[in-house]
């Protein structure tokens, strides 16, 4: 029968290993429960040995037992089961007589087996020995071990005291304190807890403490839970929680597990914290660390972090690498110098060596580099120093800007400078509030600025005269809102003096090549004070001549408008004289800008000496030229001359002489009294040029009076001439009559027919002669004005039968006819002298031109108007000579084979004309022609001739 050993219920591990051994050492192992069952069976049954767990719960019950059992049947073996040399486990040997071995755990099988084999073959007698020397150590031990129970509890006194100041220190900081059971359970109050919440224990007891969690954290809390219960450990936790004025704040929850003996889990203990104020920290320090990354990569300038002692570069961007050519793994590692083109790189490392050693450098530093193609670039670097907490550097922060363009561009805009500051054009920029920001060295100049600090500030209507400012406000700024530019005159103001400059300016807008806004306004103007003069001379001598060539005045006349015109433009004062016979020259008109001025110039002229005229004509005549005076740099001749320029207001003069054919008619005298308007060598051409005109136009005049006289002359002569030719030429009319009614026919005979042909030749050349002097008589009367109607109510339609009746003679000569068509009466107010006249001058020429054909005439009314028309089918008229044969002495055809004086149609037109009718030819060569005559029944009126297409009749 194998010897039994008596076992407490143990862990799964420990009773396996047990149980393990004793089977190898032939025992038989009886396990129990409680510490009452195994005395009852210490009392009935024989053990050879007993094991006492020291680390179990009821081990002082375990201890009173078996101590009972022993003394009663004597002690079997005993075997301490400890997990270490803890002096509780040797504190039992003083109760427990006939502990020979312990057991620490962790429990080894054959550890175990080894101690039992030992402890089992030891007989009673060494049993004995070994107790007692067991228990001489033992004695010593417990010496020991008072001691030290001493020692352990004076610390565990002031570890009571620590607990005690913890718990305080605890409770007074801003930690919430929580206990829970192993199963998470809150069954304890928490003061801390229920001052945050508010809440109070029966609201959070149990698992009510979730209720306060936030519904989306719950399940994340109750995962932590579940991983710490099936393996206790430290639990962490973060989640948000429901303080008093129900707001949700964030917590960081810790806990550790309390386990009891037997090594599980007896509580838990922990506390919270409140880190929302840390979290929201940490989440602004990671999202300023997430776009510094982003912006360090993406940032559209290259950036590098730099070693500040070595100089090397430790981290790159994507720019850097662009800009420089190179691959990052290339630029980390490569010193920051090598970068630096050669010709600066003393200048970059010393630079480099002022910001690490703390001394104040640009912040923005200008380097030219080296691309990795060889190329040169620049950039601008701006860097800053960052040190650690003990203010050692730590690296530098450098941000690089590619300016090559912007180089280039500073290169290209230093040499448009330079081509604009030396541009003779007024060059401005505005802003977009026409607030100037440049303006080059011409336009201070032209506006009076000494320098471009005077030019801020500046508008646009500030640098234009006061009288244009409109034209900026109603023209330009629309037009250039419009269409983004204008073009035009205007006058600009000198600045300091207040003198308005005419300039030939453009607006226009400027913009951003890229964007196309607008960013300012631009301006360049030049100056064309001389255009305007050149204009201005212009217009003078275009008015001046047109003067001169519109009128056949009187010289002194012409040359009096002239000068007045001259004042009001290209001088201030025009002075005007002709040289009189005796050769000394006579003032004719002295014309001022200012007429009462006028006056004064006038009576210097008379009180001015002289031999100074005489002198100034003599160069003239001598040089032929206009004379220019300096009235500045020309000392006066005396009091006189000096009156004389204080009266002109003069501070230029200009003399020309008229001269004509070789001979010098007279003087004109320019006088400017503007200090800016000093005549020049343009102004010398132009005074020449009038002086021609003007002289042609005296001549011209001279000599047109002299033809109106002699046509005055002529027209009495031919008045006279024709009145004496006509005296005979009745007398002789009436004697070749009479002589004809009184030639005996029968006596005579043949002789007498031949004398009767040549009395009626005779009548008809006087009748010829006597219609020739009638004209003369008529062109005469026409050009004196005294051609007189005599108007009475007359029949058209019987005066025209009877004239007609009247040249049927002449036409059988012409071996032609003439048909008539007229209305049976048209009666109207006219001359009818005058009518038999037109009507006369009108068959003669059809029958004399129309080449033996018929002659048609037609007499009508329509309308308050008689119509009359007389058509030929001879040699007709060529186009060009329609208007010309009704003026005097003008003829359609040679005067070899056709007679005549051309004055008979221009008698006509005058005569109908003056009845307020009108006369047309119609014709072609070759188609005959074709004249009407257009008169008003009731006579002239004051309404003028409708014959507009007749030319006038030109000067003789």
């Amino acid at each position: 029968m194998r010897e039994k050993v008596l076992l407490p219920r143990l862990g799964a591990e420990d009773g396996a290993c047990l149980r393990s051994a004793l089977t190898v050492l032939g025992r038989e192992p009886v396990e129990v429960e409680t510490a009452e069952q195994a005395a009852t069976l210490l009392r009935e049954e024989s053990f050879g040995l007993l094991v006492l767990d020291t680390e179990a719960e009821d081990s002082a019950a375990w201890t009173r037992s078996v101590q009972r059992a022993m003394r009663e049947r004597g002690g079997p073996a005993l075997l301490l089961l400890v997990s270490s040399e803890r002096p509780e486990g040797r504190l039992l040997t003083e109760a427990l007589s006939g502990t020979l071995a312990y057991a620490v755990r962790p429990l080894s099988r054959d550890a175990v087996v080894r101690t039992l084999r030992s402890l089992l073959e030891q007989g009673p007698e060494r049993r004995d020995d070994a107790e007692a020397s067991l228990a001489s150590e033992w004695k010593a031990e417990l010496r020991r071990e008072r001691e030290v129970r001493a020692t352990v509890e004076g610390r565990l006194r002031e570890l009571l005291r620590s607990e005690q100041r913890l718990h305080a220190l605890l409770e007074a900081t801003t930690s919430v304190m929580w206990t829970l059971t192993p199963e998470g359970s809150a069954v304890e109050p928490s003061v801390s807890w229920e001052a945050f919440t508010g809440k109070t224990f029966a609201e959070y007891r149990g698992h009510g403490y979730m209720n306060l969690i936030h519904p989306e954290d719950r399940e994340g809390v109750w995962k932590d839970w579940a991983q710490v219960l099936r393996r206790p450990t430290p639990y962490s936790s973060e989640y948000r929680l429901l303080r008093h004025d129900e707001r949700w704040r964030r917590m960081l929850s810790r806990g550790v597990p309390v386990l009891g003996p037997d090594g599980r889990v007896r509580e838990w203990v922990g506390w919270l914290v409140d880190i929302t104020e840390q979290r929201k920290h940490e989440l602004a320090l990671r999202e300023s660390e997430e776009q510094f990354r982003a912006f360090f990569n993406l940032a559209a300038a290259g950036m590098a972090q730099v070693d500040p002692v070595a100089g090397r570069l430790l981290v790159v961007n994507a720019k850097l690498c662009e800009v420089t050519g190179y691959s990052a793994q290339e630029l980390v590692g490569m010193n920051y110098i090598d970068l630096v083109h050669p010709e600066e790189r003393p200048q970059g490392s010393a630079g480099l060596a002022r910001l690490v050693g703390g001394d104040a450098i640009p912040a923005i530093n200008a380097r030219r580099w080296v691309r990795k193609d060889g190329g040169d670039m620049w950039v601008e670097i701006a860097a800053t120093l960052l040190r650690d907490e003990s203010g050692r550097p730590l690296r530098v922060l450098a941000v690089v800007q590619d300016v090559t363009a912007r180089k280039h561009a500073e290169l290209e805009r230093g040499r448009l400078v330079s081509v604009v500051e030396s541009s003779p054009d007024v060059i401005c920029i505005h802003d977009v509030d026409g607030r100037a920001l440049y303006i080059n060295e011409a336009g201070r100049g032209l506006l009076g600025l000494e320098s471009l600090a005077e030019v801020q500030g500046l508008s646009v209507l500030d640098t234009v005269h006061p009288d244009d400012r409109r034209i900026i406000e109603q023209e330009v700024f629309p037009a250039i809102e419009r269409e983004g530019r204008w073009v035009g005159d205007l006058r600009a103001v000198n600045l300091r003096t207040g003198k308005a400059i005419p300039v030939f300016t453009q607006y226009f807008l400027v913009r951003d090549s890229e964007s196309g806004q607008k960013t300012g306004l631009g301006c360049i103007s030049r100056d064309i004070t001389e255009r305007k003069r050149s204009e201005e001379r212009l217009t003078f001598l275009t008015r001046a001549s047109r003067l001169l060539a519109s009128s056949l005045a009187d010289e002194t006349t012409l040359l009096m408008r002239v000068a007045e015109l001259a004042a009001s433009s290209v001088a201030t004062c025009c002075m005007v004289s002709l040289i009189q016979p005796e050769g000394t020259p006579r003032w004719l008109e002295v014309a001022h800008r200012d007429p009462s001025r006028a006056s004064h110039v006038q009576q210097a002229l008379r009180e001015a000496p002289t031999p100074a005229w005489t002198a100034l004509f003599d160069a003239l005549s001598t040089s032929g030229q206009a004379v220019l005076v300096d009235i500045r740099e020309t000392r006066a001749l005396g009091p006189m001359h000096r009156a004389l320029l204080e009266a002109m207001e003069a501070v230029s003069v200009l003399a020309v002489a008229l001269t004509s054919r070789g001979h010098v008619l007279g003087i004109i005298v320019f006088a400017s009294g503007d200090p800016d308007r000093l005549y020049g060598d343009e102004d010398r051409g132009m005074a020449e040029e009038l002086a021609y005109r003007a002289a042609a136009a005296v001549d011209i005049a001279r000599l047109y009076a002299q033809a109106q006289r002699a046509i005055r002359l002529r027209d009495e002569f031919l008045s006279i001439a024709s009145h004496e030719l006509k005296t005979p030429l009745t007398p002789l009319a009436l004697k070749l009559q009479g002589m004809k009614r009184t030639l005996p026919v029968e006596s005579l005979g043949d002789s007498a027919e031949r004398m009767r042909a040549d009395l009626e030749l005779a009548q008809r050349q006087v009748r010829r002669l006597a219609e020739l002097v009638d004209g003369l008589l008529d062109v005469s009367r026409i050009r004196a004005g005294r051609l007189q109607l005599e108007l009475e109510l007359v029949d058209l339609s019987a005066l025209v039968r009877e004239l007609v009746e009247r040249y049927e003679p002449q036409a059988q000569r012409a071996q032609s006819r003439i048909f008539l068509e007229a209305d049976p009466s048209i009666l109207g107010r006219w001359d009818r002298s005058r009518l038999e006249q037109v009507v006369s001058n009108l068959l003669s020429n059809a029958l004399k031109y129309g080449a033996g054909r018929p002659v048609h005439v037609r007499v009508s009314a329509s309308g308050g108007t008689a119509r009359l028309e007389v058509r030929d089918e001879g040699i007709g008229i060529e186009p060009q000579s329609l208007h010309r044969i009704f003026q005097r002495f003008e003829r359609a055809v040679s005067e070899r084979h056709y007679g005549g004086l051309g004055l008979g149609l221009y008698i006509t037109r005058q005569i109908v004309e003056a009845h307020g009718g009108c006369v047309r030819a119609e014709s072609a060569p070759g188609q005959g022609a074709t004249f009407t005559v257009t008169l008003p029944l009731e006579g002239p009126s004051e309404v003028e001739s409708p014959c507009d297409d007749v030319p006038e009749e030109p000067a003789s």
